[in-house]
């Protein structure tokens, strides 16, 4: 769109440019450019093909198709302008425009027209009377002088043809006719064709027709409800009514726009017809453009109502009677036939155009497709000169009651739209808030398919109870405008003084930012609701439970608990509330180890009658958590059965029920736990996350049980699930590696390995086991220094995070050991380790994989390594650590280990050379002590 505004000099500040409704080629073509919306990249594209038409010998023939007032003209008078404005196409171009609803029953009457439409634009070029022989001569003799004089003056030109309503100029001609037209243009490739048609008449879309396949066609689409806005604020720029650009531009503005275009169903016509409402801000300067509008359609539409069937007729007449979208079987009630045969005539009249169908879950609601053949057939039915109620309910929708009577009280007695306010504001208020009711049916239809009906009508009638911003917000949210969603209610916010409305708007927009995990301002908006005096007890407690929620996803356990707790103390709480919180609570004690507690609120919701089937279900689960951390498996696997035969239970409670007794089953050694993640996988609707860790949990079940191959084959499931979380695909890849180098496979195991050091957003744990193990590959088979490299990196990662996580160094340490190196390369080798890990500050790793090291060789039992190794072992370290001094008593505790195996294991004197701390240390390590392995590990790291 051209964002300069267009020359305004000679007019006045404030003073309005004429837009043109009926005849939009009489408008300024700079003004339709100005307020074009939708069809920018359709417009250039046009122009650039009828470009190469006049500049070579391609030509294109383009079919634009749509209903009246969908913007064809329009779009043609532009199409004009632009290639009148093209210097290169001055002498390569000749423009015939025929007038609208031209009759043209022969080829040569249509050839007629075009010199017509060519002696108004190019006087100078074609006369009336360079033709007038023709009309002395016979008919066909006429068509081929006219034919023949056309071609003449074109020369090497090109002829551009724009017809509008070409179906209506085809059904005159006939199929006979209609040949003569195309064999004129095959024989003559000089014509370039732009044409309109209201619809996709049997002679485009037949293939038997003579122009089948002819026309690049594009059907004009209905605007959108943001086409729709931005038409708008284009016809107040052009205006220079910068305060209605302003209004249209907030939520409120928006919303208005949203609930007018299911009165207008997206027809450009009427927007341009309303908006002399919206930019005048004056009734009567709407109620003379649009009863003309109605008149001078009525005509047009009551001969396309007259072509129907009688049945069809009837379903039209009554779906333009009524208001908004109408199901099959209250049609067919109506009229007196079975669901059945309206539902096909149905499809008739979709496929004619005449209707169109909108699906609110498994029912279809249909309208009529055409706003401005309502308003006509009201127009023909209106014997009492009543108001219209198109332009009535627009009043309803875009002005509050409060302002509908301010205006009322200020238009003079005998004003002819006197009527219209006083019948928007009865219609109010016998009906209610049409706006509302608009904003609701939008929301209904917007909704997810998979939503089940109970969130369904909770949401729509939460949305019910509050401002209309919160409708349009959800209608947003639910087509994925989140921001668009959370801007509407900071508006509305900011503007809102009434408290319980400002309460509810503060709820879901911070319900919103649950939903899109920003729990801090969720907790701000919760926080600002719970301090307005005079909430109702709903929305008070309904926002302690959802804060509690978001403190529960931040950790913050003790406030989560406190926010339930106080919900429970209050007097008339909605019970399906206090179950709730009852239910959040209980699943909070158990992580914080009040296991009774948990039980209890568990418990408790399990008792009451009023609690959902998925709040029995969420209970059991939660219960059985709390058993099996207390050690009782039996009640525990009892409370997880009891949800997995609980009838009607979500099957996401079913799944976490099922996998709950698996892991239980398996702890105590029943190999049914396979069994129950099995079935996990298998139940239909399972969510990806729940599939993801019950397929893992079998790999490890299956694994200890000794099935290898299914083991991997779960592993490669978890790898291939879409929506599997990152981490468990990164610990089945890592898992899959450790398998094939118990297999000896070791390329797959690098290959897995690889794969987990790559994966994006992987845990720093896993991806720093990954490096190690692909290190210690490396190193067993000599390749040191891709061994390093990938050690380095690995220690790298670990490294960045607080707390670090470094791994361990057995492996490394071990490889090392058994390369078979001369002392001099083993040296080199443990200079090269120390060095790494050295540099990532991690010695205290390197130093206790040292020692655990000799202690698993001495652990192994004989044989052991020969004396001259175990010696060079020691003292490669003792030289290559010299100089550290961090690193000096693993060095001590591995000279000791060294001597103790040398002695073979037979001299516990030789332990005597460390302390007593130290040989505790050295001891668990060799397998000698029960002393805490926790206590060594941490006097190691010192």
């Amino acid at each position: 769109m051209n964002t300069d505004l267009p020359n305004t000099a000679g007019r006045g500040t404030g003073r309005k440019k004429t837009i043109w409704v009926f005849t939009p080629s009489h408008t300024d073509p700079k003004d339709l450019d100005f307020i074009l919306v939708q069809r920018h990249q359709l417009l250039q594209d046009a122009v650039e093909r009828v470009r190469e038409s006049a500049l070579t010998d391609h030509k294109h023939h383009l079919l634009f198709v749509g209903p009246r007032g969908c913007g064809k003209t329009h779009l043609v008078t532009l199409i004009v302008s632009r290639l009148s404005q093209d210097d290169a196409l001055t002498d390569r171009l000749r423009i015939a425009w025929l007038n609208e609803d031209e009759t043209c029953t022969t080829l040569l009457d249509l050839l007629l027209k075009i010199h017509a439409a060519l002696e108004k634009r190019y006087p100078a070029e074609y006369r009336a009377d360079m033709i007038g022989a023709a009309f002395e001569m016979k008919q066909d003799a006429a068509q081929e002088f006219i034919a023949q004089h056309l071609l003449a003056s074109l020369g090497s030109r090109t002829l551009l043809v724009l017809a509008e309503n070409l179906d209506a100029i085809f059904d005159g001609l006939g199929d006979a006719g209609q040949k003569q037209l195309r064999a004129f243009i095959q024989e003559n490739p000089k014509l370039s064709i732009v044409a309109t048609a209201q619809r996709l008449v049997e002679d485009f879309s037949n293939r038997t027709s003579p122009f089948f396949g002819f026309f690049q066609t594009e059907h004009l689409k209905p605007l959108n409800v943001g086409e729709a806005t931005q038409l708008l604020q284009n016809i107040a720029r052009l205006n220079r009514q910068d305060s209605v650009v302003e209004f249209l531009a907030t939520s409120r503005g928006v919303s208005r726009v949203r609930a007018l275009h299911h009165l207008s169903g997206g027809n450009h016509r009427i927007y341009i017809v309303l908006s002399q409402f919206i930019t005048r801000d004056t009734i009567d300067a709407l109620l003379g453009p649009f009863m003309k509008m109605a008149d001078e359609l009525t005509p047009y539409y009551q001969e396309r109502v007259r072509w129907l069937p009688p049945l069809q007729r009837k379903i039209v007449e009554y779906l333009c009677s009524c208001e908004g979208t109408v199901p099959v079987k209250a049609i067919a009630k109506r009229l007196f036939a079975t669901p059945q045969t309206i539902s096909s005539q149905l499809q008739d009249l979709r496929e004619k155009g005449y209707v169109e169908a909108n699906q609110r879950g498994r029912e279809s609601l249909y309208e009529i497709s055409e706003p401005l053949m309502r308003i006509c057939v009201e127009v023909k039915e209106n014997q009492r000169n009543q108001p219209l109620r198109l332009l009535v309910d627009f009043l309803r929708v875009w002005y509050d009651d409060a302002e509908l009577s301010q205006r009322l009280g200020k238009m003079e007695p005998a004003s002819a739209s006197r009527a219209y306010l006083e019948s928007a504001i009865e219609r109010n208020r016998t009906e209610g808030n049409l706006r509302k009711q608009l904003l609701m049916e939008d929301l209904r239809l917007s909704l997810p398919v998979n939503m089940s009906p109970t969130e369904r009508e909770e949401l729509l009638q939460e949305c019910e109870d509050c401002p209309e911003a919160v409708a349009v917000a959800a209608k947003n949210w639910a087509e994925g405008n989140r921001s668009e969603a959370i801007r509407g209610l900071d508006e509305t916010i900011s503007l809102e003084t009434n408290a319980p409305d400002r309460a509810a708007l503060f709820y879901f927009r911070g319900r919103f930012y649950l939903a899109c995990g920003d729990t801090a301002k969720a907790i701000d908006d919760f926080t600002a609701l719970i301090g307005i005096s005079n909430v109702p007890i709903k929305q008070m407690s309904g926002a302690l439970v959802n804060r509690g929620f978001a403190y529960g996803k931040m950790g913050m356990l003790q406030r989560a608990i406190e926010d339930y707790t106080a919900v429970l103390g209050f007097p008339g709480v909605p019970k399906d509330v206090a179950t709730m919180a009852l239910v959040n609570r209980g699943c909070l004690y158990g992580p914080g180890g009040e296991l009774q507690r948990a039980i209890d609120d568990c418990t408790a919701v399990i008792g009451l009658l009023s609690a959902s089937v998925e709040q029995v279900a969420q209970a059991l689960v939660t219960r059985g958590y709390a058993y099996a951390k207390a050690g009782d498996s039996q009640r525990a696997i009892a409370d997880y059965t009891e949800v997995i035969d609980l009838s009607g239970a979500p099957v996401q409670q079913v799944a976490l029920a099922r996998f709950a007794r698996g892991f239980t089953r398996g702890q105590a050694g029943d190999s049914r736990a396979i069994d129950d993640y099995t079935e996990v996988i298998t139940l239909g609707d399972v969510s990806a996350v729940n599939a993801a860790l019950a397929l893992f949990a079998r790999a490890l079940a299956r694994d200890e049980a000794g099935q290898e191959e299914l083991a991997i084959a779960d592993y490669s499931n978890v790898i291939g699930l879409s929506g599997a979380p990152v981490g468990l695909v990164a610990l089945a890849l890592f898992t899959r590696g450790l398998i094939a180098i118990r297999s000896n496979r070791k390329q797959d195991a690098k290959n897995d390995f690889e794969a987990v050091t790559r994966l994006e957003n992987a845990p720093v744990e896993t991806a720093v086991d990954a490096y190690l193990a692909l290190s210690a590959l490396h190193l067993c088979e000599g390749r040191w220094n891709e061994g390093f490299e990938a050690l380095d990196a690995g220690l790298g990662r670990g490294a960045e995070p607080q707390p670090s996580h470094l791994g361990t160094a057995s492996n490394l340490v071990g490889a090392v050991f058994s390369a078979g190196l001369s002392p001099d390369a083993r040296r080199a080798r443990v200079g090269d380790l120390l060095r790494i890990y050295r540099k990532h500050e991690a010695l205290p790793v390197l130093g206790e994989g040292v020692v655990k090291h000799i202690g698993g060789v001495f652990r192994a039992g004989e044989p052991y390594p020969s004396a001259d190794n175990l010696e060079q072992w020691a003292s490669a370290w003792e030289q290559a650590a010299a100089s550290v001094d961090e690193f000096r008593l693993s060095v001590r505790l591995l000279r000791t280990g060294v001597d103790f195996v040398k002695a073979g294991g037979k001299d516990p004197g030789i332990l005597l050379d460390l302390t007593s701390a130290e040989r505790e240390i050295l001891k668990q390590s060799l397998g000698l002590s029960g002393t805490d392995q926790d206590r060594a590990d941490v006097i190691v790291r010192k």
